[in-house]
């Protein structure tokens, strides 16, 4: 069922201008196609906290989480188009998400990043929708 709504989403882009995003989970990919389509105005700087594994001096001792806060980038608005991650250990993008620009001719396409943390099954859509 996944790879068949895959397919059908990608059949629609035939004989159009195609922008694809291809990288590892994480490395900025909706991020980057949300400013190509709908301009660097669309994205804010935001300070999130995330907790962060701290080794202990002692080996014997567990590793303990520690609270940092961090800058990422996010959409002012939620586009509803291309879904920003902030996180390498849990993808936002599963099946293609594709984002129609009718006035440039320009079709952007975001897939799941390589390497992704889904698991075999996006790894196995990618190679579909990669080829």
């Amino acid at each position: 069922m996944c790879i068949k709504r895959a397919f059908q989403s990608l059949n629609a882009l035939n004989n159009q201008h195609l922008v694809l995003a291809i990288g590892n989970s994480g490395s900025g990919k909706s991020t980057m196609l949300t400013s190509l389509a709908f301009g660097p105005g669309s994205l804010t700087e935001i300070v999130k906290e995330e907790e962060i594994s701290v080794q202990a001096r002692d080996k014997n001792t567990l590793p303990r989480l520690k609270k940092v806060k961090v800058k990422v980038i996010d959409q002012k608005n939620p586009l509803g188009t291309f879904d920003i991650g902030h996180n390498t250990a849990v993808s936002e993008t599963f099946l293609p998400q594709i984002h129609f620009d009718k006035s440039a001719g320009i079709v952007y396409t975001d897939i799941a990043g390589l390497h992704d943390t889904g698991g075999d099954l996006i790894e196995l859509i990618n190679s579909f929708v990669n080829k």
